[in-house]
C-alpha cells in the first residue's frame, strides 16, 4: 500500500519486459526428432528406392506439432490503496502478455512458437479480511475480505457487466477462456479478444484491505472455492499448467493469529510494521509452496511470477540469497511506525521489501519469475515469463 499520490505510467510496461529469471533457464528450443538415429539411417538410405514416400514421411515429419498442455493462469492483484496506477501498468503488460500466448509473433529467424490451445484466466484480489477487525480499509467484509473468489466484473466504461467462461457448463463460471472450441482470439467479429477482456476485469480498484494476504488469498482460490458446487470450481484443471501471477508493493501478511489485526493489542507493533517485524504472527511460506506444488506434482507444472518491490540500486537482485534480502527490512529511522520502502520512482510510487512472495517464487526454481514493479523504464523485450511458460506448455 503506497503512501504517496501515484501518476498515471504513460509508457508501455510489460511482464515480458521487466520480469528476470530466478535461475538459469535454457533457450526456448523445439525437438521434433525422435532421438532414433539408426532409424533416420535407414530412412536416409531408401532401400525401396521409394522417394515419393519418403517425401511425404518427411514432409510428415516437419508438420509434426509438438503437443501443447492447456494453462490456467490466476492473476493475484493487490486493491489496497496506493495500488491504482501501478494495477493500469500491470494491465498493460498483463495484456501484452496474455495476446502473446494466444497469438504468438514470429522470432527473428521467423519461427512462430506454438500458441496456448486451451487457456483459463482469472483474477482474484489479495483482500482476505481483517480477523473480524472492522479496519478503516477492511470494512467491507473483515471477517473474510473477497476470500479468493474469482472476480469477472466489468470494472471500466465499455466493459460488459461481468464475463463468464465460454465452456461454461453452469450459471456463473467468472473466468475467461480461450480453446479450438471457443476461440477468444479476436478472429471473432464484434467479440473483444480475451487480453481486453482481461483489461476490463483486472483494475481492482483501492478499496480492498491494507493487511494484504495473496499467497492465503491464492491458495484459497484454489482450494477452498475450487472445491465442487463452489464458486471457482473447474477453473484449475488436472492437466494443466498452473501459473501464479502475484502483483503487489507490499509483502504477504498472511495471519496465523489473527491477534495480527487486533487494533487494542500493542505487543504486535504499530499497524504499518507488523507484517514487515511479527513475522511470527505470520503462515510460513514454506505452507504455500508445498500446498501448491500439491495441486500439480508433477515436475514443472507450475510456474509462479511475481511483480513486487525490487531494489534500483543493485542491492539486491532476482537470484540473490533471501538473506540479503532480509537484510533491507527495516523500519523508518525518522518515523519508526512506517516501513522503509525497498525501491521508489517518482512516476511509480514505492513499494515495500517482499521477503516471504520472494521465498515462495524462489521455492519454484527455474520456474520462479520476479519482476520489479518500481522500474519506470523496462528493458528490451526479453520475454522471460513467455520463454518459461512456454517450456512448462511443451514438458510432458
Amino acid at each position: 500500500m503506497s503512501r504517496s499520490e501515484l501518476a498515471l505510467v504513460t509508457i508501455v510496461t510489460t511482464l515480458v519486459a521487466s520480469c528476470t529469471l530466478v535461475s538459469g533457464l535454457q533457450d526456448f528450443t523445439f525437438n521434433t526428432t525422435d532421438g532414433d538415429a539408426d532409424s533416420d539411417v535407414e530412412a536416409e538410405a531408401d532401400v525401396d528406392g521409394d522417394t515419393e514416400s519418403d517425401a511425404e514421411s518427411d514432409a510428415d515429419h516437419d508438420d509434426a506439432s509438438p503437443a501443447v498442455r492447456p494453462v490456467d493462469m490466476l492473476f493475484v492483484v493487490d486493491n489496497s490503496s496506493g495500488m491504482g496506477p501501478k494495477q493500469r501498468v500491470f494491465i498493460e503488460a498483463a495484456t501484452a502478455l496474455l495476446r502473446e500466448l494466444v497469438v504468438p509473433t514470429a522470432d527473428p529467424i521467423g519461427t512462430v512458437p506454438p500458441a496456448v490451445a486451451d487457456l483459463h484466466v482469472g483474477v482474484i484480489s489479495t483482500d482476505m479480511g481483517s480477523g473480524g477487525q472492522t479496519l478503516p480499509t477492511c470494512s467491507d467484509d473483515p471477517f473474510s475480505g473477497d476470500d479468493g473468489r474469482l472476480h469477472a466484473e466489468g470494472m471500466r466504461d465499455g466493459c460488459m457487466d461481468s464475463y463468464n467462461a465460454g465452456d461454461c457448463r453452469r450459471a456463473r463460471c467468472p473466468w475467461l477462456t480461450h480453446s479450438t472450441e471457443h476461440p477468444d482470439d479476436g478472429s471473432i467479429p464484434d467479440d473483444s479478444p480475451i487480453w481486453d477482456d482481461f483489461s476490463c476485469i483486472a483494475e481492482l480498484g483501492t478499496s480492498g484491505c491494507g493487511f494484504e494476504q495473496p499467497l492465503e488469498s491464492a491458495l484459497t482460490a484454489l482450494t477452498t472455492q475450487a472445491a465442487p458446487g463452489n464458486l471457482n470450481a473447474g477453473f484449475l484443471r488436472d492437466d494443466s499448467v498452473l501459473v501464479l501471477v502475484f502483483v503487489t508493493d507490499e509483502d504477504d501478511c498472511s495471519a496465523a493469529d489473527d491477534h495480527m489485526f487486533d487494533p487494542d493489542q500493542t505487543d504486535p507493533g504499530p499497524y504499518n510494521v507488523r507484517c514487515a517485524l511479527r513475522t511470527d504472527l505470520l503462515e510460513p511460506p514454506q505452507r504455500y509452496i508445498e500446498a501448491f506444488k500439491a495441486l500439480h506434482p508433477a515436475e514443472g507444472a507450475i510456474v509462479v511470477a511475481a511483480m513486487v518491490g525490487v531494489p534500483s540500486d543493485g542491492s539486491w537482485e532476482p537470484g540473490d540469497p533471501l538473506d540479503v534480502l532480509r537484510e533491507l527490512v527495516r523500519t523508518d529511522p525518522e518515523n519508526p511506525t512506517q516501513m522503509m520502502p525497498i525501491c521508489e520512482d517518482g512516476v511509480l510510487g514505492l513499494a515495500l521489501v517482499p521477503t516471504r512472495i520472494v521465498e515462495v517464487v524462489y521455492g519454484f526454481g527455474e520456474r520462479g519469475i520476479i519482476g520489479s514493479i518500481c522500474d519506470p523504464h523496462p528493458t528490451s523485450l526479453t520475454r522471460d515469463p513467455i520463454v518459461v511458460i512456454r517450456e512448462a506448455m511443451l514438458a510432458e
